[in-house]
């Protein structure tokens, strides 16, 4: 079933970045807000109840996008969380079982799939 609600929370450290998937995501319908570190996602996650996903960069400095899915799991499991990465992911690195994981570039249908399935 599709969540209705359509505020999503983009994370990158590259605010560039972060600015360029919120206009993909606003042109698909999508109510986005930005931040530049983890640290800024969960406060605003926390500010946020209304919030439906997440999108949010695998490397970034201090708290990468995997521990970022992790701690938002443990404080808000209905929150879908979506993972881009620009390059590929070590398989040693530990993959939560359920995160969604996407390449950049990525087409605007691919995450909008991503963040209604």
């Amino acid at each position: 079933m599709a969540n209705l609600r359509r505020e999503v929370l983009v994370v990158d450290d590259h605010p560039d970045a972060a600015v360029a998937l919120a206009m993909m995501l606003e042109g698909e319908g999508y109510v986005p807000t930005t931040a530049v570190s983890s640290e800024e996602a969960l406060e605003i996650i926390d500010e946020m109840p209304d919030l439906s996903a997440v999108v949010a960069e695998v490397r970034m400095p201090a708290v990468d996008g995997l521990m970022l899915h992790r701690v938002i799991k443990s404080r808000r499991p209905d929150l879908r969380v979506v993972l881009v990465a620009r390059s590929p992911i070590d398989a040693a690195l530990p993959i939560p079982r359920d995160a969604v994981i996407l390449r950049m570039p990525v087409a605007p249908r691919d995450l909008v799939h991503a963040l209604t399935r």
